[in-house]
């Protein structure tokens, strides 16, 4: 075997086998490469014999190939798309001539989603990807009645907050008129007469508002300091009415009967 090695017409013949093969080698990828239509024709083949509803064809301008498949629903495709993707970038290498692979996912419930697989790349265009539903199919009347239902909810969610509003409107008008029971009760003027009285014993303790005398009204604590003095009337230096808080023991001197009613 050293012997022949050693040889000259031993190296030609081995540089000419490279040669050979090396050619065979580039007329085979480029028997690929300027035979689209065989790539074609072999894809859809295997895309075919995959899932017999899928159709390969040429865009009208020749530089997309665009594939149709057609499914039962949206979960048979979800489950077959993925291979479809396979068995397409098997190819890819050997469709070069053309610029785009355009997938149509078809479903016969009315679904379809649509996207792009640019050859120089072998990247999805995201920005072309599409899904949408076929008018008065079955997925799209089931998304209009599934729309109708939210709206109908949110209708009647609407109504229901009016009524509440309405009640709570109610209710506050209900509190406002029982306050104003309660205030009125609470607050039924009493009349007295003139003379002196003690607070906490002719007179309960509280806020009251004094009025309806015409003559003065002095009160006095029970400590003897002065706390009120005032003319009630309606002279020029009289007073129609004063607010006082009466204490216990406080002293009471009125020249004229006069009314007390009960504030808060």
């Amino acid at each position: 075997m050293k012997d022949l090695v050693k040889k000259w017409w031993f190296w030609l013949i081995l540089l000419v086998a490279i040669i050979l093969i090396g050619l065979t080698s580039i007329i085979l990828i480029g028997f690929n490469m300027i035979n689209p239509d065989k790539n074609l024709l072999n894809l859809s083949k295997e895309l075919q014999d995959y899932h017999e509803e899928i159709t390969v064809y040429q865009s009208a301008g020749k530089n997309t190939i665009m594939i149709d498949c057609n499914f039962e629903n949206k979960k048979e495709a979800t489950e077959k798309t993925e291979k479809i993707g396979e068995i397409v970038g098997k190819y890819i290498d050997y469709l070069s001539v053309y610029k785009n692979v355009n997938i149509n996912i078809y479903t016969k419930d009315g679904m379809k989603t649509n996207f792009t697989i640019d050859v120089a790349t072998r990247k999805m265009n995201e920005d072309k990807q599409e899904i949408w539903l076929l008018e008065d199919s079955t997925a799209y009347n089931e998304e209009q009645n599934a729309l109708k239902d939210i709206q109908t909810k949110q209708s009647e969610l609407k109504t229901e907050v009016s009524s509440l509003e309405n009640k709570k409107q109610s209710l506050n008008t209900e509190i406002q008129q029982l306050n104003g029971e309660v205030t009125k009760i609470k607050g039924e003027p009493k009349t007295y007469p003139a003379g002196q009285l003690t607070a906490g014993t002719d007179v309960p303790i509280g806020r009251y508002k004094i009025y309806g005398g015409s003559s003065n009204f002095v009160v006095y604590s029970s400590s003897g300091s002065l706390e009120v003095n005032v003319i009630l009337g309606s002279g020029a230096y009289n007073v129609n009415e004063y607010i006082y808080t009466f204490k216990t023991g406080d002293i009471i001197k009125a020249n004229s009967s006069f009314k007390l009613v009960s504030i808060e």
